[in-house]
């Protein structure tokens, strides 16, 4: 069985539900040369939904990262994921 960031790489489709900050689960550090890899495959589409776009300005705001969107939807996913189920399974 694959563990997850195997998972993430194959990936063709991310959806991320209320995540504040995406790059801490879908990035890795190289510490030795300094650089962050994302693990998201490049040719993956990534969506978002929840309220980071509304999202408060505070302190505790300024060390979580978003990801790069392909589409960003503003709502509250406890009404908005039980929709997107209904229409995935009439697909």
């Amino acid at each position: 069985m694959r563990d997850g960031h195997e998972r993430l790489e194959a990936a063709d489709c991310v959806l991320f539900l209320d995540v504040k900050d995406m790059q801490k689960a879908t990035h890795e550090l190289d510490s030795i040369n300094r650089k962050i890899r994302s693990k998201i495959a490049q040719d993956a589409v990534v969506l978002d939904i929840g309220f980071n776009d509304v999202g408060l300005s505070s302190w505790s705001e300024d060390y979580t990262a978003l990801v790069e969107t392909d589409l960003q939807v503003t709502a509250d996913t406890t009404v908005a994921l039980p929709m997107l189920v209904d229409i995935c399974d009439g697909m």
